[in-house]
């Protein structure tokens, strides 16, 4: 475009340019062939000419796409024509380029270097007025012109999803949070609950009128990108204290697995409120899970900060109601589990609780589902929904395990 401006400053009427003449490539040579006018100041003989000799080509250019680049030089060209700050700078030329002013006294110096100076930022005024304007620039710098540049693309496998719920005084609210694909919703429900103080225990997630499990991953469940997820929080069946600043937030690990569930819980609240929350969740009964804490049982009389838990701790959750009471309780019996013949545990039960509390207890140790076991007693099945009653329990018995491959 530099090479169209010069082109039509050193222009001496309003003729019509020659366009063709003058073709814009992406690598540019220029040759630049001027002569010098004799009794000029040296920073105006590059603009000078001597009138008896005609101008011969200023710059001179090649490109093998001419034919292709006529017609966006003529567009080029027919704004720099009509463009008020350019026709001002070829007047300040003329004028330059005027025999009155090539006379060689400093006092006619002076008024043509500021002249000059004037005219070339007018020139530049002009070539960025135009570059701005439109879609008719002229890139020198590219390679390829037919590669497209790349779009920024957004960080891969990143949602951003709208909550929608229910406040506890009957309002709505709305928020954005952001997950990764593959990431579980239990990330996304502490982060709901740690940013509104809501109880874990109680908030569930809803997508499509179907719910969204804590251990399953947006990609698994088809939620994709800008979808709305509505938070149900049942308000009136949470215990936990609002103002209690001293809150603490537990973990919680299932045996046999590596998900753990985060629940907010005042100090001074029972561990049996710990248990009925992390019960609820995953549809259990308080009387077949037993929590410990590096390795003991939990006594749920006893309070959270009674065994000094913080945000750091966790706690191991066992499905089996064969704890470890104490041996003068009537209402249990101590029995021995043959898990292979070279190894025997012994476990104490519950004489009313269920053969499956067991069976559970067993599939926890061994990493296998409840259909794979089967228990006998002296040569007879026993089956999981009956109570240890039915088999006459009094004590040190020794049970068979099978695990069904």
């Amino acid at each position: 475009m530099m090479a169209i401006v010069v082109s039509l400053l050193d222009s001496d009427s309003d003729d019509e340019v020659r366009v063709k003449e003058v073709t814009p490539i992406k690598r540019r040579k220029v040759e630049h062939r001027q002569g010098q006018a004799a009794g000029v100041p040296r920073a105006a003989r590059q603009l000078v000419v001597e009138e008896s000799k005609p101008i011969e080509k200023v710059i001179s250019l090649s490109s093998s796409d001419d034919d292709a680049s006529d017609i966006d030089d003529i567009e080029v060209q027919h704004q720099l024509e009509q463009d008020p700050v350019l026709r001002k700078a070829q007047e300040l030329l003329r004028k330059v380029q005027s025999p009155s002013h090539a006379a060689s006294n400093d006092y006619a110096a002076a008024p043509y270097a500021t002249s000059l100076a004037l005219a070339t930022i007018l020139i530049h005024r002009a070539c960025r007025t135009i570059a701005s304007n439109g879609s008719n620039v002229i890139s020198l710098d590219s390679d390829d012109e037919s590669k497209p540049p790349a779009p920024l693309s957004a960080t891969p496998g990143l949602l951003t999803l709208h909550l929608h719920w229910t406040t506890e005084d009957g309002g709505r609210k709305k928020d954005t949070l952001t997950m990764r694909e593959t990431d579980a919703f239990q990330g996304l429900l502490d982060q709901f609950c740690a940013k509104y103080r809501a109880p874990v225990d109680a908030t569930r997630f809803v997508f499509d009128a179907a719910p969204l499990p804590p251990f399953e991953n947006p990609k698994d469940m088809e939620v994709e990108d800008g979808d709305s997820i509505d938070v149900i929080v049942d308000w009136h069946r949470a215990k936990v204290a609002k103002a209690a600043d001293n809150a603490i937030r537990i973990k919680i690990r299932r045996r046999g697995t590596k998900k753990k569930d985060v629940f907010t819980i005042a100090p001074e609240l029972h561990i049996a409120k710990l248990l009925a929350s992390f019960c609820s969740i995953h549809n259990l009964r308080p009387d077949e899970v037993v929590l410990k804490f590096l390795g003991e049982v939990m006594q749920l009389d006893r309070t959270v900060e009674s065994y000094l838990l913080d945000d750091n701790d966790v706690v191991d959750a066992e499905t089996s109601v064969a704890q470890e009471l104490e041996p003068d309780d009537p209402n249990t019996v101590k029995v021995s589990v043959r898990l292979s013949p070279k190894e025997t545990e012994t476990h104490r039960i519950v004489l009313a609780a269920k053969v499956e509390t067991l069976v559970a207890k067993l599939c926890a140790k061994l990493n296998v589902e409840a259909s794979q076991i089967q228990l006998q007693i002296d040569g007879e099945a026993m089956h999981p929904q009956q109570p240890f009653t039915t088999y006459d329990l009094e004590g040190d018995e020794l049970i068979d395990v099978t695990v069904l491959r």
